[in-house]
């Protein structure tokens, strides 16, 4: 069998150049390529005239009142060991990118003139003109940061960074971009002045965008999979259902927007993540996430949820329901939620607790009803709403108006480890009321009105490590007060 020379050749230049761009190491080595900070541990600080002759893989260049990047003043000849791969030319006077601007920082290797920068830092500058082709030689560049500049407009100027990790253009006045042109894994888009943005045909990359603090009214999603989208602190008014269902998206963050209307009909089978907290919603269908797991409706406007809503939510772990406007939480609202941990309904207006309110939530390990309006707790609202939590361990009852408590209202509480009862109007303690606590190992008894602490309060309470009395009447404990029967 012949091969030819040339063929050898071209094979070995190329594994070469492969062994190059991925520093000194052999092509056999596995270890882990060179992080961020690893590079600025190396950092050379230089000015222009002297990058030329810089021979450090990390470089900071010592701004002046340079204000065009060009590759007349970017020239760099390496060596085999001396490639370039963080370039921080942050916090300067630069306006423009001019077209190649980084074709000069080249290393000549075997005959291949190859750049290998990872890292490029362009933050914190005045730059509002990136010239065609700013970028194009940078076939390796990973993460590019040009936040807090003055861009006004994004066309095609990232197309050729093919492996783009991170592009940050974050703080900038940007009014336009074509989203499509980017191949990073993760865009960001924060803090610009978008008011609608189309995000089409982005089907391989599953990026992370974020386009939080913006003036969005609209958004388009179409053809495109996404990883995590965040769209908080604009202006939307409705979210659309066709998009969130075909996207992929695992992530949402739609926070403090203006939406009132939420509604899918279709069935949502990645959304894992869903943030909806501080908008104008009062009503919300929850049927068709399969597989949420984390749903935040805090600081909406909802004053009732009828029975059954969560049924199908089968794998939600984390529902948060504070700072609304509910007064009755019925004896089905939660029916369905067997996997639910954490349930934050602080900060409500609620009364009532019907029977058996929590009765499906057998894996509850979190229950916050903090700063409401709660009273009864004898054999009523409170001792019957609980009962059947017996994985809880956290419950959170400050500052309701509840006056006295009993035994009853903790049995069946068997895992509860802390308890807080702060800003009540409690006045006495029955002797026994901690009896069924047997794992709590703080109690918060703070801003009440208690005046005497009777011996036998706490009998039961053995692995009890906390306990707070701030803020009371006391005049009196009883002889034996804190001793506790083992």
């Amino acid at each position: 069998m012949k091969i030819r020379f040339s063929t050898v050749f071209s094979t070995i230049l190329a594994l070469s150049s492969i062994r190059f761009c991925i520093g000194t190491r052999d092509i056999r080595d596995v270890s882990p390529r060179p992080s961020k900070d690893d590079y600025l541990k190396w950092l050379d600080y230089t000015s222009y005239p002297f990058f030329h002759s810089s021979t450090s893989m990390a470089v900071k260049i010592i701004n002046d009142n340079t204000i065009e990047l060009s590759s007349t003043i970017l020239t760099r000849e390496d060596h085999r060991y001396t490639s370039l791969k963080y370039l921080d030319v942050s916090n300067g006077k630069l306006e423009t990118i001019r077209s190649n601007a980084f074709v000069n920082v080249k290393t000549y290797y075997w005959g291949s003139r190859l750049n290998c920068v990872y890292y490029l830092l362009l933050n914190n500058n005045r730059i509002s003109n990136l010239e065609t082709d700013a970028f194009s030689s940078l076939d390796e560049l990973k993460h590019l940061d040009l936040s807090n500049n003055n861009l006004s407009f994004i066309n095609n100027d990232f197309e050729n960074l093919k492996n783009l990790n991170l592009l940050n253009l974050s703080n900038n006045n940007i009014s336009y971009i074509n989203i499509t042109a980017i191949y990073a894994s993760e865009i960001d888009l924060s803090n610009n002045n978008l008011s609608d943005i189309s995000i089409v045909g982005i089907e391989k990359r599953r990026p992370s965008i974020n386009l939080s603090f913006n003036k969005l009214t609209s958004i388009l999603v179409n053809n495109s999979f996404l990883n995590e989208l965040d769209i908080s602190n604009n202006k939307l008014q409705s979210l659309n259902a066709t998009y969130i269902s075909e996207s992929g998206i695992v992530q949402l963050n739609a926070s403090n927007n203006q939406i009132h209307e939420f509604k899918i009909t279709e069935i949502v089978k990645s959304l894992k993540v869903l943030d909806l907290s501080f908008n104008n919603m009062s009503d919300f269908t929850y049927s068709n996430f399969s597989i949420l797991q984390h749903l935040n409706l805090s600081d909406n406007y909802f004053k009732h949820i009828t029975n059954g809503a969560f049924n199908e939510l089968e794998n939600l772990n984390t529902l948060n329901l504070a700072n609304n406007y509910l007064e009755v939480i019925q004896n089905e609202t939660f029916i369905g939620l067997k996997n639910l941990n954490v349930l934050i309904i602080s900060n409500n207006r609620l009364k009532t607790l019907e029977t058996g309110s929590f009765r499906d939530l057998i894996k509850l390990n979190y229950l916050n009803l903090a700063n409401n309006l709660l009273e009864s707790t004898s054999s009523g609202t409170l001792s019957e709403s609980l009962k059947g939590l017996w994985g809880l361990n956290k419950l959170n009852l400050a500052n309701n108006s509840i006056k006295t408590i009993v035994s009853e209202n903790f049995y069946g509480l068997d895992s509860l480890y802390q308890l807080d009862l702060t800003y009540q109007n409690l006045t006495d303690l029955p002797i026994g009321v901690f009896n069924y606590l047997y794992y709590l190992k703080t109690l918060n008894l703070s801003c009440n009105s208690l005046e005497t602490i009777k011996k036998g309060i706490f009998t039961g309470l053995n692995k009890l490590e906390t306990l707070s009395l701030a803020f009371n009447k006391l005049k009196t404990f009883e002889y034996e007060s804190f001793y506790i029967h083992c």
